[in-house]
């Protein structure tokens, strides 16, 4: 038998689903080992690693249900969304359930528009609780400064 990829373990995931909604994910990863001595490679090796993650929702009508399964290695697919549905249907309605965002329904943030920027805060404000970092030296060290606007007596 071959090695899925992860696309075909998430398709074969979402078409096994029977519930109201279902995200399913592969993590994938790989890394080599290499040991030196004296200049030599005394031993290497290679690993790889693959893990998949089912959440499935079920709506009880009381409320939105949710479970997650996760397995490492090449799981069956069918069994890993029948224990991730049952989870979901064992677990009861969740207090702060929200639908799943779909595109295009409405429900997603709004996009920022083009060109604006998020705030930022000051780079070197002054303030008395927090003094920008070139004034948080020593006082005993030489050439210390204090905040440039707090007066004599706050500083």
């Amino acid at each position: 038998m071959s090695q899925l990829t992860p696309q075909e373990i998430v398709e074969q995931a979402l078409a096994a689903s029977t519930v109201d909604g279902q995200v399913t994910y592969v993590v994938e990863g790989s890394e080599a080992n290499l040991r030196w001595a004296s200049n030599s490679l005394t031993t290497n090796g290679s690993m790889r690693s693959r893990q998949v993650v089912v959440i499935s929702f079920v709506d009880g009508g009381a409320g939105m249900a949710v479970g997650t399964v996760a397995r490492t290695g090449t799981p069956d697919v069918a069994e890993l969304v029948a224990m991730s549905e049952q989870a979901a249907r064992d677990a009861g309605p969740a207090e702060d359930a929200m639908p799943l965002v779909a595109p295009g329904d409405g429900t997603a943030p709004p996009a920022r528009a083009t060109g604006t920027r998020p705030r930022r805060r000051p780079r070197s404000g002054c303030s008395a609780s927090s003094p920008p970092r070139w004034a948080r030296r020593s006082p005993r060290r030489r050439g210390a400064r204090s905040c440039c606007s707090a007066s004599p007596s706050t500083r």
